[in-house]
């Protein structure tokens, strides 16, 4: 589990966590070859696709929610250079 150095609230280090170990399990499942066609499934491989990069998509933003929500209710943590 990789949390970024600036989050702060407990809540968001937990759920970035969560969410970010859920994302790199889809994204290897995908190139795995999850979206491959199911033999009797009414979808074809690109909604498959489609479906699974939309899921990864909405994974992504919510994280970068989380950031920008700490960074609201925070502000920035100083860096080396401040």
């Amino acid at each position: 589990m990789v949390v970024p150095p600036d989050l702060i609230d407990p809540f968001h280090r937990e759920l970035y966590g969560v969410l970010s170990e859920e994302l790199t399990n889809r994204v290897t499942q995908l190139a795995n070859g999850s979206a491959a066609k199911l033999f009797h499934g009414a979808t074809t491989v690109a909604e498959n696709y489609a479906a699974q990069v939309s899921y990864i998509k909405a994974l992504n933003d919510v994280l970068e929610k989380c950031q920008e929500l700490e960074r609201n209710r925070y502000g920035g943590r100083p860096t080396n250079e401040d």
